[in-house]
């Protein structure tokens, strides 16, 4: 399917090159870690999580009768290096919506780093999640003052009465 949306030589030539033996490598591994399961795929979940609803799009989730994984493609050179905090936050709020939908299971969470066909066991760090949450609202309020020539703008629209641009976007009316 791919290969069908490449439409020039060069392209193709790349795709070979950059792409063709790291997806067999991952297709080999995914395929043999699909046996014996029903899966779902780009799945959105969403869940109650201490008062805040936590939405998002889970690429993947199998399940058999013992167990359920939850997994996310990255595509990246380094998606088990550049982004690891990102990837914490993501396999712990997959855990926590597996632990609440699917109680009798053994829960996994996973990154799949197809650039390098290696599957990363996801990390879950609930407690540093739960800080994010409970500072969020004063994040926002933070990201809300922001200051423009030792002038504090409560609202990000109201930046623009300080901006020397204003007329050549027509915020000035």
């Amino acid at each position: 399917k791919i290969i069908s949306k490449i439409d020039s030589k060069k392209m193709y030539f790349d795709f070979l090159v950059k792409w063709d033996e790291k997806l067999k490598e991952f297709c080999k591994k995914d395929f043999e870690l699909l046996k014996n399961t029903k899966s779902y795929k780009e799945k959105d979940i969403s869940f109650n999580y201490e008062g805040k609803i936590l939405k998002a799009r889970v690429d993947r989730i199998s399940e058999n009768e013992k167990e359920v994984i939850l997994i996310d493609y990255k595509t990246s050179k380094d998606a088990d290096k550049n982004e690891k905090y990102i990837y914490e936050f993501q396999t712990t709020f997959y855990y926590l919506y597996a632990k609440k939908f699917y109680k009798n299971k053994q829960i996994k969470t996973y990154i799949w780093d197809i650039n390098n066909a290696e599957l990363i066991d996801g990390i879950i760090k609930e407690d540093i999640l739960k800080n994010v949450l409970n500072n969020l609202p004063n994040r926002v309020k933070e990201a809300e003052d922001i200051i423009v020539d030792n002038k504090i703008v409560k609202k990000a629209t109201d930046i623009c009465r300080y901006c020397e641009y204003k007329v050549a976007c027509g915020r000035d009316l």
